[in-house]
């Protein structure tokens, strides 16, 4: 069976929320209250605009789109996630490789050129998809994700060791007052 896109809208505050908690690779910066932060930090600069997409076997993919305005009456840019972080479709729906590389053909087709999306390495179908899809334009980048099961402690001691980059952000960091702590 060949799957299509049936519908696309804008998502609503519950629908965005619901399908967030849900989806077992969405991170913060999938989270309507991520977007809204972004939207009062940039006064308004930066907007939330979540696409609900609804395939043919009527499962459900959101993408947390934020808009930047140009002028007053188009738009200058879309990101999949403010600020540089990684974002994408989340979905509680199971979905396949197929409904995946219908979801990248549909952000090229309306949103590339315009689009920034750093891939979730948290979905690993999306990366599949963004390879077998042959999208328009596609510049490298990085995005990192450090697995914290081995506590915090543990890792930053690996860090502090030696002159490394990463020790010396992490000296700047403590220096400037970050601290991380778990939630509780």
């Amino acid at each position: 069976m060949s799957l299509s896109i049936t519908k696309t809208y804008l998502a609503n505050a519950e629908e965005w929320d619901k399908i967030w908690q849900e989806c077992n690779y969405s991170t913060y910066f999938h989270s309507r209250e991520w977007a809204e932060i972004w939207n009062t930090y940039t006064q308004g600069e930066f907007r939330p605009n979540p696409q609900m997409i609804v395939v043919s076997d009527q499962k459900r993919a959101l993408i947390p789109l934020s808009y930047k305005l140009g002028n007053p009456k188009f738009i200058k840019k879309y990101s999949s996630s403010p600020d540089g972080t990684f974002g994408g479709w989340i979905s509680a729906d199971e979905l396949t490789i197929d409904h995946a590389i219908l979801l990248v053909k549909f952000l090229d087709k309306n949103f590339w050129g315009k689009l920034s999306w750093r891939v979730n390495p948290y979905n690993e179908l999306a990366s599949k998809a963004v390879a077998l899809s042959c999208v328009s334009e596609q510049e490298e980048d990085t995005t990192h994700a450090i697995n914290l099961d081995v506590g915090f402690e543990t890792i930053s001691k690996t860090w502090k060791k030696g002159g490394s980059s990463m020790a010396r952000k992490v000296r700047k960091a403590i220096k400037e007052g970050v601290s991380v702590t778990t939630a509780s």
